[in-house]
């Protein structure tokens, strides 16, 4: 998918493609989730574009909202639209975008909450991956 954005194909193209092949490839055996945030820099629009993937997190002061998508995975049909979602973003704001394997191992129902703290516990570390990797290293040896 990155390639296709970086060689000028559109978005909703260079999704079709990548899908159709993993479609073509695999008969919706091996399914794989998508998850691409397209920053303007300039504006601060945010588009997400989500196929099957765990939510990404935007956290604004002492909120965190949640960007969520109920898609099917890239492969799992031919034809297949993506979820699309364009948020304006703040000079102060902060994107997480998580794997599905993190969202597995916090509460998802919890999951904005949970960030709020750990970032709150940090007192502003941008190093806010620490506590999560740390969580993940405990259930990890736990299990």
């Amino acid at each position: 998918m990155e390639r296709f954005l970086e060689a000028g194909f559109q978005k909703e193209k260079a999704f079709a493609m990548v899908n159709g092949a993993i479609a073509s490839q695999n008969a919706g055996c091996n399914l794989t989730t998508l998850d691409v945030c397209a920053v303007n820099l300039l504006t601060g629009d945010a588009e997400f574009i989500k196929a099957g993937a765990a939510p990404s997190y935007v956290k604004r002061g002492n909120r965190v909202d949640e960007v969520e998508a109920d898609t099917l995975p890239l492969g799992s049909m031919e034809e297949l639209s993506p979820m699309t979602q364009v948020l304006k973003l703040a000079d102060t704001d902060m994107l997480i975008m998580v794997s599905d394997g993190v969202s597995d191992a916090i509460d998802t129902e919890s999951a904005g909450v949970y960030i709020q703290d750990e970032y709150n516990k940090s007192e502003g570390d941008v190093g806010l991956y620490s506590p999560v990797r740390n969580q993940l290293s405990g259930r990890t040896h736990q299990g």
